[in-house]
């Protein structure tokens, strides 16, 4: 596919494929998605689901685009839901880059965007970003509070994570998530 759009491949039904395909790979859809919404208007239900579909990071032009037609989607899908996919997703790729810019930028958008869900949201993507940066005693305090006030988080797993931080503050977590 790739080589059919190096070539100049345009046609509608040939993008959606092709940004179906870049997604489902986790490659970037960015200038694709931009060329497919200024040459082909979303005009019916189909598109805005498939859009939906393929929005997986916040910064992205797809997740603008589902953010602006909202009040669309609501009827369609459970817009928090994607949000939360979307928040997780963001969180994962920043935390494995170690990127603190677009973490500061995924925040706000979860201050904006995250709904009912923003506490947890927040919880959550400063735990990943916390344990990818080695910052265990800030894991270990995001981890308990994440599984005390929202029942969320694998507990032999956030205590294996937390075998090799011996300090004082890591331990008094330790023993509040052994006691859960």
């Amino acid at each position: 596919m790739k080589y059919q759009y190096d070539e100049g491949n345009r046609t509608k039904v040939f993008l959606k494929n092709y940004l179906i395909a870049l997604s489902d790979n986790d490659r970037s859809i960015e200038i694709p998605f931009l060329e497919y919404y200024e040459k082909y208007p979303i005009v019916n239900d189909s598109d805005y689901l498939w859009i939906a579909d393929i929005a997986k990071h916040f910064n992205s032009s797809s997740a603008s685009f589902l953010v602006k037609n909202k009040k669309h989607y609501i009827k369609y899908i459970d817009f928090q839901n994607k949000i939360n996919e979307i928040v997780i997703n963001s969180a994962e790729l920043a935390a494995s880059f170690q990127d603190q810019k677009t973490y500061d930028e995924l925040l706000k958008f979860i201050d904006k965007e995250g709904g009912v869900d923003a506490k947890k949201l927040n919880l959550l993507s400063s735990q990943m970003y916390s344990l990818a940066n080695k910052n265990y005693e800030q894991y270990a305090e995001n981890s308990y509070q994440l599984l005390q006030k929202f029942n969320v988080g694998d507990r032999k797993e956030i205590l294996n994570n937390l075998n090799n931080c011996l300090s004082q503050k890591c331990q008094s977590f330790k023993e509040k998530i052994e006691k859960l």
